[in-house]
């Protein structure tokens, strides 16, 4: 989990299990998504406009802004943002989408 600030805060599991988890909890599976690549990519379009600006890929120009992800994930979410932009470019975690209706 990008919010975990140790490793025992984290759970993760593969796609495969987290659907069979899912379903195996009397849900059935309506849509299920592999979003990774479109993650990866949109990852890449970030690097590709900070190399033309000259500039980290995360960099903020005027200061911290009063609404962000750091009230959900913390002071550290630049960093947690960076791991988990890390882990995602080396095929470790991936984005999933899914809808699931509880079985009558």
């Amino acid at each position: 989990m990008p919010s975990a600030t140790e490793p025992g805060h984290s759970f993760p599991s593969s796609h495969d299990d987290l659907r069979a988890t899912i379903t195996d909890a009397d849900f059935k599976e309506v849509i299920w998504l592999d979003r990774s690549d479109v993650h990866r990519i949109r990852y890449g379009e970030i690097a590709k406009q900070a190399a033309v600006r000259g500039a980290k890929d995360t960099v903020r120009l005027s200061g911290p802004s009063p609404l962000g992800i750091r009230l959900v994930f913390s002071p550290d979410a630049t960093v947690k943002r960076g791991n988990t932009k890390r882990n995602l470019m080396e095929n470790r975690i991936g984005y999933v989408q899914g809808l699931f209706r509880k079985r009558r």
